[in-house]
């Protein structure tokens, strides 16, 4: 673990420790729900419309064999 990745965690160990009961409720169902999270349809549905656009930004990024990258 890194120092920046050891930091956040101590910083939201202590941010836990200042939560309300109400509060601490609320974030043990958020997290027991990551575990188990599968995407909506809709969700799916706006990832694969933004991924063929993403792919054509991202390309200028990539360079081809062919051709420099374009920056």
């Amino acid at each position: 673990m890194t120092s920046t990745q050891s930091d956040t965690r101590e910083s939201l160990f202590r941010r836990i420790l200042d939560l309300s009961e109400k509060e601490i409720g609320l974030v043990e169902r958020y997290v027991n729900d990551l575990e188990g999270h599968e995407p909506n349809e809709e969700t799916i549905t706006a990832i694969l419309e933004g991924d063929e656009p993403a792919r054509i930004y991202f390309s200028r990024f990539v360079e081809n064999e062919d051709t420099p990258a374009k920056r």
